[in-house]
């Protein structure tokens, strides 16, 4: 195997891994949506001392891993990147209320949490989560627009040095 062979290789494998991922964050944005919509407990909220994954951000999870999805793809970019940026949008906007202490009334938009553990602002997102839909959301409309190498991978990495940004993403809190 000469070096071009191992470096399509290794782009098949990177291709193939962020397919997977955007895989994993439409099915498990949409299981959580579909258990607001249901009232599954048990789906929304595993565990009784944790606060359920808020609405708005298993639908930021969907719009992700579409936009994911269709910039390894190759496809609807125009979509991707405008779904990108509604993903930014989402995130900085919630993240702006925590920073400025107001409330804009997108956090229970959808759904209201009738039972909420352990938080002063239900239906609203983790700030870490708010700062990795903002930053992830840039680079995805970046990345599908095909503007510079940092401007598309510098977000990324920002988000994914904060793993509990990460981890608050896939719980939820």
């Amino acid at each position: 195997m000469n070096d071009t062979d191992a470096e399509h290789a290794g782009q098949r494998r990177a291709k193939a891994v962020a397919q997977a991922a955007a895989l994993v964050a439409v099915a498990g944005g949409a299981l959580v949506l579909a258990a607001w919509v249901f009232d599954v407990r048990p789906l929304k909220q595993p565990f009784h001392t944790v606060a359920s994954m808020p609405a708005n951000t298993a639908l930021g999870l969907v719009c992700a891993g579409l936009s994911l999805w269709w910039v390894v793809k190759g496809t609807h970019t125009g979509m991707a990147a405008a779904v990108g940026v509604a993903v930014s949008l989402l995130g900085l906007v919630t993240l702006s209320q925590d920073v400025f202490g107001w409330n804009l009334g997108i956090d229970e938009l959808l759904f209201s949490d009738e039972n909420p553990v352990a938080t002063s602002s239900p239906g609203r997102m983790a700030p870490a989560a708010a700062f990795s839909f903002g930053a992830l959301g840039l680079a995805l409309a970046a990345q599908a627009s095909r503007l510079s190498f940092w401007l598309s991978q510098a977000p990324a990495l920002m988000a994914a040095m904060k793993p509990i940004a990460w981890l608050s993403m896939v719980v939820g809190t």
